[in-house]
């Protein structure tokens, strides 16, 4: 069994944008692993929180998506 990662809030903020963010494109997660060039394994563990997203997955995410504030997608509320 996979161990999963418990790194709080932040984390569990991630995790529900990145969901939501790939359901309202219309993605499943092997698409939606096509579209930012990763595998599915790693997108369903991520969402699953077995796994946390490393610096390829969010680099990629972001090259693909680069509208996405990641910030706020970990929680964080950046004043402008």
């Amino acid at each position: 069994m996979a161990k999963q990662n418990t790194n709080g809030k932040q984390m569990d903020e991630f995790r529900k944008h990145l969901k939501e963010f790939r359901e309202a494109k219309g993605f499943n997660k092997q698409q939606f692993s096509f579209e930012i060039g990763m595998s599915r394994s790693s997108v369903q563990k991520i969402e699953k929180n077995q796994k946390n997203p490393g610096y390829k997955f969010l680099k990629a995410l972001n090259e693909k998506y680069p509208e996405i504030d990641l910030l706020e997608w970990f929680g964080f509320k950046v004043v402008r």
